[in-house]
């Protein structure tokens, strides 16, 4: 017999050990103290704010947007480019210079090669270097920005769209800057070679070669004067979006952006292959 068993029989004769019920606690509630004296806080924290039609209005804004600038990161001006083409421009105002030089024949080249190199290098100075817009360092903002709560997620939207709609605008003024130039140019290297040229000769078919690349200028001009690019292709895709949401999903997101009236810093960091950035950004 095992000290166990002998103790349960002096408790029980019978050596039956009875059963014990163990008394019912009632359900932890605030500040419940238990048996073994620890206590629960039993105040459940409250659930995140509840994605209603206006929540998913503007996630499904800030989707497209993070979709844009991903794709607009990639974008940046390609400066060697533009030094190549300015070098090629200057080799051509050049080559002009010395056929003047030689004289005739070679003279007849002279006029249309110094205009269209002098056109080129100031065309390439516009629209690579001065006009053509940078989206890598707002796009890297702007995906680095925090969407913890509903007005950091604000924040951003706001942020995001006048970028956009910015990125927008410079690329539509680098176009009609680009095809004027374009046009301006091969306008100005016919006039160059008609100015100087012997009215009292004949026309020789050879001409064609100062005609025709100036006529085929004009025509890649006009295409590209109305073709969109993708900041502006994806500014006209985002404002068919918003338009598309119920109206007052709308009506509400554009309150709250007007209505956005507290002092907010936010540390930002943010790199890619190429670039990166550190800073503080603050909505107002």
């Amino acid at each position: 017999m095992t000290h166990a068993q002998a103790a349960r029989q002096l408790d029980d004769p019978t050596g039956r050990t009875p059963v014990r019920v163990r008394p019912s606690e009632p359900a932890p509630g605030p500040e419940y103290e238990t048996a073994w004296g620890s206590s629960y806080d039993a105040d459940v924290p409250a659930p995140p704010d509840v994605a209603g039609p206006e929540e998913a209005a503007l996630q499904q804004r800030l989707r497209f947007l993070d979709a844009s600038f991903s794709l607009l990161s990639a974008q940046g001006p390609n400066y060697t480019n533009g030094v190549i083409s300015m070098i090629l421009g200057g080799v051509t105002i050049v080559l002009g210079a010395v056929f003047l030089d030689q004289g005739p024949p070679w003279d007849l080249f002279a006029p249309f090669m110094i205009a269209s190199g002098s056109v080129s290098i100031l065309s390439t100075l516009l629209t690579d270097f001065i006009l053509r817009p940078n989206p890598e360092p707002v796009s890297l903002r702007y995906l680095a920005m925090p969407t913890g709560t509903r007005a950091e997620r604000l924040a951003k939207l706001d942020y995001g769209e006048q970028q956009l709609s910015g990125l927008a605008e410079q690329h539509l003024l680098l176009r009609v800057v680009d095809a004027s130039l374009a046009m301006a140019g091969a306008g100005v290297s016919v006039g160059a070679y008609l100015a100087l040229r012997d009215s009292s000769r004949d026309f020789d078919p050879i001409e064609l070669l100062f005609i025709a690349p100036a006529a085929i200028t004009v025509i890649a001009a006009v295409i590209g004067l109305f073709s969109e690019s993708g900041a502006e292709r994806r500014w006209s895709a985002y404002q068919r979006l918003a338009r598309s949401l119920e109206p007052e999903d709308r009506a509400l997101l554009e309150q709250e952006l007007r209505q956005r009236g507290e002092v907010t810093l936010r540390p930002l960091a943010g790199a890619s292959g190429s670039a990166g950035f550190l800073g503080v950004a603050g909505s107002f």
